[in-house]
């Protein structure tokens, strides 16, 4: 392939963009004669003789002297023979195919395709490996264009190098950093093939090194029909926190079908996989016709003085409906089973039986309670009944993809495992304030409030305990924050000079 100056490829791409046609006056003289643009003569249509424009008749090509000679059929003032240089009806359009083989070149990779649809606003191409390489320019609306480019990524997924003519990228990333899209999405300037092209083939190859683990994984260990949601939370993890904020509207507005729960069991096995172990594709509808939980997770040991942060197995429920009917709830043959084998089959001396629920009909989880009570004191295990609200693990876990929040609790404790704990053990639950925020109930709540009490292994996780969780634990002084501050203190008032 012809020896092209990146930047004489930049300047005919942008021409392309921007006036729609490249022209001879308009191409750099390096690309003339190369496969990166083709010689297009495009005979006149009307007299180029002044004020006639009339329909030419008869036009003829005179390669040897470089002219057009053309007869019009006249008007009032007769006909015109003219001759014009050729030049002025050449153009050069690009050969796409080429140019976007000096980028998948830069990459070390090989092109498979073209596509032009999306001519003048951009163009792309892909490689074998599924790299889509995007070129963009010319257009008006750069930023609603560099949308469009992003959502396309995210929405299937796609690995993408956004190529831009300008020399600066950073209006570009102030748009991607709207979408999430993490290392989906590389966006580099042009002309930064020329010399500093290992500025754009490592952060690709990063990129396809990042997707391709994902992909082993989850082709390994995860069903992708079951776990649909996976891949969008792969590139994106705050969509989780989209997912369950919709969760009710979605059902409310019957676009989840009535006798499907598996949207909430996949959303929910996404969210507790960002804060637990879960064991993948097993239970629920992975394992339709046994008996076994929705999902499964463990809360690792935590490292404390007093040893209270034993590992925490989570038995969950995924309760998808509307409203959570636990007076229509089976023990027998069902919950029983599913703490039984927690029991028989795992080392756990706290299990969490939980159940992520979008709203709770009546107050019925204080009699669901009543009657399961009996099987948690079966063992001398700490196992508790948790009733996770969808919103509250929606807000637990953008604490956790916040980075402000996030540090604000690790300088408390260094660990992020410390505030979740109480949340699904009883015992230091009831050891924190959260233990009092109660849930609001359409009626009798003074009532409700008591009985809540009263029931010392029930766990109501609101969207406030969360809230007043997190809010009261960064507030605490933190030995983290304390030994980091040290590194800053003045050094005349350090002991022994140091």
């Amino acid at each position: 392939m012809s020896e092209v100056p990146i930047q004489a490829l930049q300047e005919a791409i942008s021409t392309r963009f921007k006036e729609g046609d490249i022209t001879a006056e308009d191409l750099p003289p390096e690309m003339e004669g190369t496969e990166f643009v083709n010689r297009d003569i495009r005979l006149p249509k009307k007299c180029p003789v002044s004020r006639c424009r009339a329909p030419v008749r008869d036009s003829e090509i005179d390669r040897s002297a470089e002219q057009i000679h053309t007869l019009c059929e006249g008007r009032r003032k007769g006909t015109h023979e003219a001759s014009e240089d050729l030049s002025k009806w050449t153009y050069y359009p690009l050969d796409w195919q080429n140019v976007l083989q000096v980028v998948s070149e830069a990459l070390d990779r090989t092109l498979r395709s073209v596509t032009q649809d999306s001519l003048p606003r951009f163009v792309e191409g892909r490689t074998d490996d599924g790299i889509r390489i995007v070129i963009l320019g010319g257009v008006r609306d750069v930023e609603r264009v560099t949308m469009e480019v992003f959502a396309e990524s995210l929405k299937n997924d796609t690995k993408t190098l956004l190529l831009v003519l300008d020399e600066t990228i950073e209006p570009y990333l102030e748009v991607q950093s709207l979408f999430a899209t993490g290392s989906l999405v590389y966006t580099a300037p042009f002309s930064m093939l020329e010399d500093s092209a290992e500025y754009i083939s490592k952060p690709v190859e990063t990129m396809s090194s990042i997707q391709e683990l994902e992909e082993r994984i989850l082709e390994d260990h995860l069903d992708s029909e079951t776990h649909h949601v996976v891949k969008k939370v792969n590139s994106n993890p705050r969509y989780i926190l989209t997912e369950l904020n919709h969760m009710r509207l979605l059902r409310k507005n019957k676009e989840l079908p009535r006798s499907s729960g598996t949207r909430l069991e996949e959303v929910g096995h996404a969210a507790l996989s960002t804060i637990a172990s879960t064991y993948p594709d097993a239970g629920g509808e992975s394992d339709r016709g046994k008996n076994l939980p929705d999902i499964l997770f463990k809360l690792p040991q935590i490292s404390d003085p007093d040893g209270k942060y034993d590992p925490v197995l989570g038995i969950v429920d995924a309760k998808s409906g509307d409203d959570a009917n636990f007076g229509s709830e089976p023990i027998d043959g069902k919950h029983d089973d599913y703490l039984s084998r927690a029991r028989r089959q795992t080392d756990a001396t706290q299990i969490a039986h939980v159940f992520i629920v979008n709203e709770i009909d009546g107050q019925q989880e204080l009699d669901f309670y009543d009657r399961i009570k009996k099987e948690y004191e079966k063992s001398d295990n700490d196992e508790c009944m948790v009733v996770f609200y969808a919103d509250a693990l929606s807000l637990l876990l953008d604490a956790l993809l916040t980075v402000t929040t996030r540090n604000e609790i690790q300088l408390v404790g260094g660990d992020f495992g410390q505030v979740l704990y109480p949340l699904f053990v009883s015992e230091p639950f009831n050891e924190t304030d959260v233990s009092s925020v109660t849930r609001d109930v359409a009626q009798n709540q003074p009532v409700y409030d008591q009985e809540y009490a009263s029931r010392d292994r029930l766990l109501v996780i609101t969207t406030d305990v969360v809230k007043q969780r997190i809010w009261r634990y960064v507030e605490a002084s933190g030995e983290m924050e304390s030994d980091l501050e040290a590194y800053f203190e003045d050094q005349s008032i350090l002991s022994g000079g140091y």
